[in-house]
């Protein structure tokens, strides 16, 4: 069996996808009390201890607002703890399985659909951030996958919390009979949390890139 480090270990995707596959692999867990992504040499001396075949990247900033309010803080949380992890894969020979955004391709002028092929521009720091760390994941690594999540959605459920998602979104507006807001000058694609997970043994197999 495999051992796998999942980092952001108790956020919502992590979650669904360790309990979803508890069985499938000896899983290692990086939370925030384990290493503060703000300090990326705390990151470090934690994956100095840890030995695995598989990286499962999900730990970022990912609250737009907060990354254009504080971009430095964003580059050593996104760009620099990451850095740290892609040494260690390198140094362990270990496949890193990345955590992307579809916001790497907001400052596109044409229209999508996008290739995967296509190069990014982004003009959200989130967005810059997460490019940022496909080009150094590409330059430095032979064995990744990069995966460019569109806007994540699924519900809560015993242990595990969703984050703010349309699905919420829509079932409180309803419940509570109030009014909500949506972003309606733009088209996105969905990713649904749950399908993802059922899925993860076949994307960690996925061909490199």
């Amino acid at each position: 069996m495999k051992t796998i480090l999942v980092t952001g270990a108790n956020g919502y995707l992590a979650s669904y996808c360790r309990m979803l596959n508890s069985d499938k692999f000896h899983w290692i867990c990086m939370t925030r009390k384990d290493a503060d992504l703000s300090d990326p040499e705390s990151v470090k001396k934690f994956l100095e201890t840890a030995k695995f075949d598989l990286c499962f990247h999900t730990a970022a900033n990912a609250t737009t607002a907060l990354c254009e309010e504080n971009p430095d803080l964003a580059h050593k949380i996104n760009v620099e703890s990451t850095q740290m992890i892609i040494d260690a894969c390198r140094k362990q020979n270990a496949r890193l399985i990345f955590s992307g955004t579809e916001q790497s391709f907001n400052g596109k002028v044409e229209h999508g659909p996008f290739q995967e092929d296509e190069p990014m521009n982004a003009v959200t720091v989130y967005g810059q951030n997460k490019a940022e760390c496909e080009g150094l994941i590409e330059s430095q690594l032979t064995d990744y996958v990069s995966l460019r999540y569109s806007w994540m959605m699924g519900l809560s459920f015993p242990g595990i919390k969703a984050s703010p998602n349309i699905i919420a979104n829509v079932m409180n507006a309803l419940l509570h009979d109030k009014p909500t807001l949506f972003t309606c000058n733009e088209k996105r694609c969905m990713t649904y949390a749950k399908h993802l997970a059922e899925q993860f043994v076949q994307i960690t197999e996925l061909p490199t890139g």
